[in-house]
């Protein structure tokens, strides 16, 4: 399990780099570092990896949950995954939401993990 923390660390990390010329940059460095710092603790053991792990997968998805409240048109995935520039508002907000729920998805298996080893 160390070498996935590690692999989603490093692509958390990779997250933040491409958001240094986004106009919201700030907001989405933040909320691409805390989940890398929880990768890099549970990969070092530290015991509070689960808590910032909780909270930064708490808080991704309720930032989701507010971006798909704001409305998203349907999308398919070519034009979701194919050309990698921001067309349209509704293709950037869907990147965003599924970006954001995958972090909540792993910070949900890193508090998954911590949990069952604290029962062992």
């Amino acid at each position: 399990m160390r070498v996935l923390h590690t692999l989603f660390a490093l692509y958390f990390l990779a997250c933040v780099l491409l958001q240094v010329n986004d106009p919201d940059s700030a907001v989405w460095m933040l909320g691409y570092t805390v989940p890398a710092a929880a990768c890099v603790a549970a990969v070092l053991r530290q015991g509070w990896a689960a808590r910032v792990a909780m909270i930064a997968g708490l808080g991704s998805l309720i930032w989701a949950g507010t971006i798909a409240a704001g409305g998203l048109e349907p999308i398919t995935l070519d034009v979701l995954f194919g050309d990698m520039r921001m067309k349209t508002l509704n293709t950037e907000r869907w990147r965003e939401m599924l970006g954001l729920l995958l972090t909540a998805s792993w910070m949900g298996v890193l508090v998954a993990m911590s949990s069952g080893r604290r029962r062992a």
